[in-house]
């Protein structure tokens, strides 16, 4: 406990406030224009300001709920409020975060061929980096492949659970139609994670 103490007190605060004028507030507004084209979609047309003001009580959320959920959670419960359209709100927040998780294994991969050495190294990095790109595979085969889909139609046993997510499916499929929409979303999550680890490095410096 004392070394933690000690090493809050070594903090230099300007470094925050940097960091919170450089890279939060920009981050969020990237996050935000973002999320605000996935809507507009799904036909869920809500001030930027409104979305703004939502992200940030998200965000508030995420520092007591685990992950990022929690906060994804109040987003969906206060744009319901307003739209009534959970199965569009809910489609719109996974997208944003799909879009993320490509940017993230886009910028990852980056890296990997940059510094092949370092993975040699710690070769669970790209472990991790296969699981990533398998996961989006299996995101956008069960969004839109009607062969996978007829698959675990059949499954009886997953019955139940498969015809409360299918409607979400069925959502998300309607983003293929929007490939500019998607690769705009996808250009921002980019500047989004590289704000990430240049306030990350920033913490780190001082």
């Amino acid at each position: 406990m004392e070394v933690f103490i000690s090493t809050i007190k070594r903090i230099n605060p300007i470094y925050i406030y940097i960091n919170t004028i450089l890279f939060f507030f920009p981050g969020v507004w990237l996050s935000v224009l973002k999320w605000e084209k996935l809507l507009k979609i799904q036909d869920i047309n809500v001030p930027f300001k409104q979305l703004y003001l939502y992200y940030l009580i998200g965000t508030f959320f995420n520092n007591f709920l685990p992950s990022t959920v929690g906060g994804d959670i109040s987003r969906v419960i206060y744009l319901k409020r307003a739209t009534n359209k959970i199965t569009e709100i809910t489609a719109s927040i996974i997208m944003e975060r799909f879009m993320g998780l490509l940017a993230l294994i886009f910028l990852g991969l980056l890296s990997v061929m940059f510094n092949i050495s370092f993975v040699l190294r710690f070769p669970i990095i790209a472990y991790i980096i296969l699981l990533l790109i398998s996961l989006v595979i299996a995101v956008y085969l069960l969004s839109g492949n009607h062969a996978v889909k007829k698959y675990f139609d059949n499954l009886k046993f997953l019955t139940p659970f498969w015809k409360k997510i299918t409607g979400l499916f069925e959502v998300l499929y309607k983003y293929r139609e929007h490939k500019k929409v998607l690769i705009s979303t996808f250009i921002i999550s980019i500047f989004f994670v590289m704000s990430g680890v240049l306030a990350t490095y920033l913490y780190f410096y001082q």
